[in-house]
């Protein structure tokens, strides 16, 4: 009799835990897709995925609400955990920004997540040949970087281009160079997020400044031509 209480008390104790754990079990798997899906929307390896669920970043919105404070996750923060690809790292973040509705106005999502080149805009050629740095074009992509939007999106963000990351991460050594390719990204960044809150409706002073920037006008002019 005893031993068929306790055979009955294992059978009862198993019914009522074995939902719970696959409850558990089950939005485990959800966020841990939801991570995935967000990796993948941007174009991006699947093994970031694996980056960020190794390193405690389990939760795409614990991340959606760190990136909405002061304790953003940072660039540094996801070369840390071996993400080395300095393009990659920036869409990762804007993608967080976006999802917690850090920008004012819509982004280009189709280009600025972009993993290939579009030989008819080829708006990141136009960038560095309009300041005579065309050299630099095969460095700008194998660091991730495809077209000069992404690049104006992350001057803006929480994030954005920073002298050491051209000199460390990409590998640029000519200061004078870094200098002028920051000072272009600064004012054409400026230029495309006008562009972009014109399109939003949200800006209608941007037809007006197209070409009032200075010394390297030129440069920017090339970049509003898309």
């Amino acid at each position: 009799i005893v031993q068929s209480l306790t055979t009955s008390h294992s059978i009862n104790k198993e019914q009522y835990e074995s939902p719970l754990l696959l409850s558990k079990s089950s939005k485990s798997l959800d966020k841990k897709t939801e991570l995935c899906n967000f990796i993948t929307e941007i174009n991006l390896p699947m093994i970031y995925g694996n980056y960020l669920l190794d390193n405690g970043f389990d939760d795409l919105e614990v991340l959606i609400s760190l990136t909405k404070n002061s304790i953003a996750l940072s660039n540094q923060n996801l070369k840390d955990i071996g993400i080395t690809v300095p393009g990659d790292r920036a869409k990762i973040l804007i993608h967080l920004e976006e999802m917690a509705g850090n920008f004012p106005f819509i982004l280009e999502k189709d280009i600025i997540y972009s993993n290939k080149i579009d030989e008819n805009k080829n708006s990141l050629y136009k960038f560095l040949t309009s300041i005579n740095l065309e050299e630099y074009i095969r460095v700008f992509k194998e660091n991730g970087y495809y077209n000069a939007e992404l690049l104006y999106v992350q001057m803006v963000s929480k994030n954005p281009i920073t002298e050491d990351i051209l000199k460390n991460d990409f590998g640029l050594s000519k200061i004078g160079h870094i200098k002028r390719i920051m000072l272009n990204l600064e004012n054409c960044s400026q230029n495309y997020i006008k562009r972009l809150k014109s399109i939003n409706g949200e800006d209608n002073s941007y037809k007006s400044i197209i070409f009032e920037v200075n010394p390297y006008s030129k440069a920017c002019d090339a970049c509003l031509i898309f």
